[in-house]
């Protein structure tokens, strides 16, 4: 394959891999607010009943496992897509 072959075979994958990071900066706009809101519903549910509800905790450890997934993906320092691509994190 030539010099020429091969960045044109670099060009062509560049676009779906900027579309797919478009994709992605959003939903990690939508996981962050998501993210804000699971944390106020834990601190409020930690004041009335003076303990972490358990679900909120996994949940919210598999979610900025997922925004970190993202984060890495957008910048570039893996290829493989995050969820729903892959399986959710898990805790």
């Amino acid at each position: 394959m030539s010099d020429a072959d091969k960045i044109s075979t670099e060009r062509t994958r560049d676009w779906p891999r900027a579309g797919f990071s478009v994709v992605f900066l959003f939903l990690f706009a939508c996981g962050q607010a998501l993210f804000q809101a699971t944390a106020i519903v834990q601190l409020i549910w930690f004041l009335i009943a003076k303990e972490p509800n358990p679900f909120l905790q996994r949940f919210g450890v598999s979610l900025g496992r997922w925004l970190a997934e993202v984060a890495r993906y957008v910048f570039m320092e893996t290829d493989e897509k995050p969820f729903p691509w892959m399986a959710w994190p898990s805790v």
